[in-house]
């Protein structure tokens, strides 16, 4: 297929995206603040995306690699242009604000490997109203999707803990059907502040 300007393709050498300076065979400098790329491909050899690696980017779709098994925070932080972003079932660690902000971002397939879903994770991704929970999920922390715009809600049967603010609402809240799949063990005080429930 015909490549656009675009696009970007990342070597198959490349194991990490970082946000650092150093370039190498082995890693390449983040993307954060870059209006010129809005589709990459990320090569399978890719474990990690590192702090900030894309953050206030253009990005507008991106398919995460088949062996990713760590985002850090703020990897995808104010990406306002992305809509889609597909996560393989190997991520099993993502970090604070990974993808806050992300104001354009509709529906997010969680992955089986994800036991936490972090502080802020989907905090002000206003647009988002669709989530598919992976198999494995027990915590959704502070803030982790905030701001969201769920209208109705049915939490995964492996889930144990709600942090407080997990599903703050904004001035608008919509929430007004939740549904729990199974007994949890714990929810924190606020954990669906300001939802019309």
């Amino acid at each position: 297929p015909t490549r656009r300007s675009s696009d970007l393709e990342i070597p198959s050498s490349v194991t990490q995206i970082k946000r650092g300076c150093s370039n190498t065979l082995r890693y390449v400098n983040g993307f954060g603040g870059n209006s010129n790329v809005k589709y990459v491909h990320v090569p399978d050899g890719v474990t990690t995306i590192g702090n900030e690696a894309f953050n206030g980017s253009s990005l507008r779709s991106i398919d995460l690699p088949s062996h990713l098994h760590f985002i850090d925070e703020w990897a995808f932080y104010y990406c306002t242009s992305l809509t889609r972003v597909g996560m393989p079932a190997t991520l099993d660690t993502m970090g604070e604000g990974c993808f806050h902000s992300c104001s354009h971002l509709t529906s997010v397939d969680i992955p089986d490997g994800l036991r936490t879903v972090p502080e802020g994770a989907f905090f002000m991704c206003n647009s988002l109203s669709d989530i598919t929970w992976g198999n494995a999920v027990e915590v959704i922390d502070t803030c982790a999707f905030g701001d969201c715009s769920f209208t109705e809600l049915t939490l995964p049967p492996t889930l144990k803990t709600i942090r407080m603010t997990a599903f703050i609402g904004d001035y608008r809240g919509r929430l007004k059907r939740l549904t729990f799949s199974a007994p949890i063990d714990t929810m924190e005080v606020g954990a669906f502040y300001s939802q019309p429930l």
